[in-house]
């Protein structure tokens, strides 16, 4: 997937997320004209969340599908035939300088940054040793191929100690078929994979938690039923694969529907509604679940006008 088309996908994510947050809200009222109202109230921290994990992970996607799994090398000797003056003699070969190509290759075989180094004349390994703010020597190593006038890096990813013996092999086998026109072409490759899965191993491990803490947002429904004259509280969490807690009321036991505006600290104000029964009142949502731009006074005056109890 290209770094294009997972920005694209993000953009069209995010702006059909905050289209619902501005359009569709967090409750949804329906069935007002009919037998049934149903009231839901839609987890807002656990949508965050959510919003939060999709970004997370597709930029980890972003950034796992640029990184480069395998650089390889291929380099072949160029053959010249030269005619005999004798028509007998089979065509003599000369071997001219060596072509190389290198490849860098990311996720799905994807091949990018080709490069062409010609007249190569030998390969070599340098030790780079550096110092960070706190004087702490680092060290590391780079592969170099040589022509008659410069010196290019194999790539630009530094190796470390644990990979010195890979990266000696593979230039110890290029300078080897340099002085050898036996073989025809040589393939070596630096394999980079096995760090590239363990970083999206572990993007994919934090995006699946966040997104099983997302999973766990309360959701709140209240189904009033005129036939039956009875109103289900449903309370769940995970779209209730995880079960759900179920009560039921009598319409007669329902002594009124009220609201409560509470002041928050620095975040403006919050709306609680409560259907109250004999002896309990029962909160139709959890603090946060109707934000400032919602009264809490419209979702009383659609219920109890459904109920038949608006005056």
């Amino acid at each position: 997937m290209g770094e294009e088309t997972v920005i694209t996908i993000l953009l069209a994510i995010n702006l059909i997320a905050f289209a619902y947050i501005s359009i569709g809200g967090f409750i949804k009222i329906s069935g007002e004209d009919s037998t049934k109202l149903s009231v839901t109230f839609r987890p807002k921290s656990s949508f965050f969340l959510a919003i939060f994990t999709i970004n997370f992970f597709f930029l980890s996607l972003l950034d796992t599908s640029g990184q480069i799994l395998i650089h390889k090398i291929t380099c072949e000797h160029s053959i010249k035939n030269i005619s005999n003056t004798n028509i007998d003699s089979n065509p003599r070969q000369d071997y001219l300088p060596t072509n190389c190509n290198i490849t860098d290759i990311g996720w799905f075989k994807h091949e990018k940054n080709p490069k062409l180094i010609s007249n190569i004349i030998e390969a070599k390994v340098e030790k780079i040793i550096e110092f960070d703010e706190h004087h702490r020597k680092h060290v590391s190593y780079q592969i170099f191929l040589l022509t008659q006038s410069e010196s290019i890096p194999f790539a630009d990813y530094m190796y470390l100690n644990y990979e010195i013996e890979n990266i000696k092999k593979l230039t110890s086998s290029i300078n080897n078929f340099l002085i050898n026109n036996e073989e025809k072409e040589l393939i070596g490759i630096v394999d980079d994979r096995v760090w590239s899965y363990i970083v999206f191993g572990i993007c994919l491990f934090f995006g699946m938690i966040i997104l099983l803490l997302t999973l766990t947002g309360l959701f709140v429904n209240f189904t009033f039923d005129k036939e039956t004259n009875i109103v289900t509280v449903s309370r769940y969490r995970c779209f209730g694969m995880f079960g759900k807690k179920v009560t039921q009321y009598p319409f007669d036991d329902i002594i009124d529907i009220k609201y409560n505006r509470i002041e928050l600290d620095e975040s403006g104000y919050r709306y609680q509604v409560f259907l109250v029964v004999p002896e309990n009142e029962i909160r139709l949502n959890p603090i946060g679940m109707i934000s400032s731009n919602i009264d809490g006074s419209y979702i009383v005056m659609v219920i109890k006008k459904f109920l038949g109890r608006w005056n």
